[in-house]
């Protein structure tokens, strides 16, 4: 599944959901961060932002909306070069610290693929082999648990599974980390190789010692 990053998905539930996630309980006690986001009063804002700023964000939400195409949308979100409206960079940046830094979120996604027995490490020992399994199989058994612990129930509007224009964001947040599991899964089998390697070397020379 090809990914939209956290911008993508993040404006993407902002512009269809009312300013969502900003306008769960649940979500907002988890980020600490203040209702709707976009305060009027400066001290309330996100760090380092004036009203300038969310003039640009909100700006760039409206941009983003008008776009019908999905792809279109994932490359307007995403896009490094040519024209990008200001508020972009500065949306990615604020997501980027939070989930990496402040909001100690991907934690809470971890626990809730292991909860639904579809944390990709234990798929492989399950399975018993070292093929990464396929998110696309797997992540939508844990979106409604993870969905409830991320966002509360208000996020379900009294339906028993998450709504679609809440479900599919969601899935590609899920997908972060389910890639970041992948890359550190990947780093500790190089380091445990490398580990190996240097064994090997360090016996072979104790061998031609003597």
């Amino acid at each position: 599944m090809p990914s939209h990053g956290l911008a993508s998905a993040f404006t993407q539930l902002w512009v269809n959901v009312n300013g969502a996630p900003w306008n769960y309980p649940t979500w907002l006690e988890l980020t600490k961060l203040p209702p709707g986001l976009f305060s009027d009063n400066d001290s309330k804002l996100p760090r380092g932002w004036n009203k300038q700023n969310v003039v640009d964000v909100l700006h760039f939400f409206d941009e983003y909306s008008k776009i019908d195409s999905e792809t279109e949308r994932l490359l307007f979100a995403q896009k490094v070069r040519g024209r990008i409206p200001p508020g972009q960079p500065l949306w990615r940046a604020f997501l980027q610290r939070g989930w990496t830094k402040e909001w100690k979120l991907h934690s809470v996604i971890v626990e809730g693929l292991r909860a639904n027995n579809v944390h990709p490490l234990l798929l492989q020992l399950s399975d018993n082999t070292d093929k990464w399994p396929q998110a696309d199989t797997y992540l939508p058994l844990a979106l409604d648990s993870i969905g409830l612990s991320l966002f509360g129930p208000e996020a379900f509007e009294g339906q028993e599974l998450l709504p679609m224009k809440v479900r599919n964001p969601l899935k590609m947040i899920v997908q972060h980390s389910w890639d970041n599991l992948r890359r550190q899964a990947n780093l500790g089998r190089k380091k445990l190789e490398a580990l190996e390697d240097a064994a090997l070397s360090a016996a072979g020379g104790r061998h031609g010692s003597f």
